[in-house]
Formats: C-alpha cells, sequence, structure tokens
C-alpha cells in the first residue's frame, strides 16, 4: 500500500509540475536594449516580453557579468543582485526610468552590441553581442 502512495504522490508532482504557469510578461513600451545613462555606472538591461537581464562591466574583474530579474507585472520586476528591491519601470520621452527604494536610475535605449562596451570601444569579457 505505501508504495502506491508514493507513485500516486509522484505522480500528482509531476503532473503539477508539466502543469503551464501563467508568467507574467513585461509591456512592449519596454522592449530593447538599455544603457545607464549614468557614465559612472557600467550596466545594461535586455528585456523581452517574457524575460529581463542586467548586464554589468568590470566592477570586481573586468568581466561582464549577467543577472536575470524575476518579472513582478507588466511594469515590475524583482532584482535580486546589486540594490535588490521590487522597481517600477515607466518612460519618459526616450528613456527609460526604473524606479526603486534608493532612487530612480535613467537608462537610454541602444543597440545589443552595446551591451558590455567600454567608453573606448573595446568590451569587458564575456561581452554577450560583440560584432
Amino acid at each position: 500500500m505505501i508504495r502506491w502512495r508514493k507513485l500516486l504522490a509522484l505522480l500528482t508532482l509531476f503532473g503539477y509540475c508539466a502543469t503551464p504557469v501563467s508568467a507574467q510578461t513585461i509591456a512592449p513600451e519596454f522592449h530593447g536594449f538599455w544603457a545607464n545613462v549614468d557614465a559612472r555606472n557600467s550596466n545594461w538591461w535586455e528585456i523581452a516580453s517574457d524575460r529581463v537581464v542586467n548586464y554589468g562591466g568590470g566592477f570586481k574583474d573586468g568581466k561582464c557579468r549577467a543577472a536575470q530579474a524575476t518579472i513582478v507585472s507588466t511594469d515590475r520586476i524583482a532584482i535580486r543582485f546589486g540594490n535588490k528591491s521590487v522597481v517600477q519601470m515607466r518612460t519618459v520621452g526616450d528613456q527609460l526610468l526604473f524606479d526603486g527604494d534608493i532612487g530612480t536610475a535613467y537608462h537610454r535605449q541602444v543597440e545589443r552590441t552595446e551591451i558590455c562596451r567600454r567608453a573606448d570601444g573595446t568590451y569587458f569579457e564575456g561581452a554577450p553581442y560583440q560584432p
């Protein structure tokens, strides 16, 4: 009898895991590639309907690192790295703003080849979209 219970529990678990979960998506006005306008902050964002990835370059070792944020709603993401918080995104003119607990960060839209690119035109090691 115990084996049947375990089997039933496993089948229930597998059925639950295979059930599609309705994922949040990001509103289309935020899609694209964005760079922080503050030159002191080497960070970029890649935003698509189903994922939000932050790239940072050179903070400790000169390498480009990626970290994925969690989509909370069409205009909110949870950042679990760096300045951890839930931020609301909004556009003002041609800029994307992230409003969070520690303030507002301003970003401008860029080409994807600018992700992890230094001001001198070279790339941090591991940059994802080098030409």
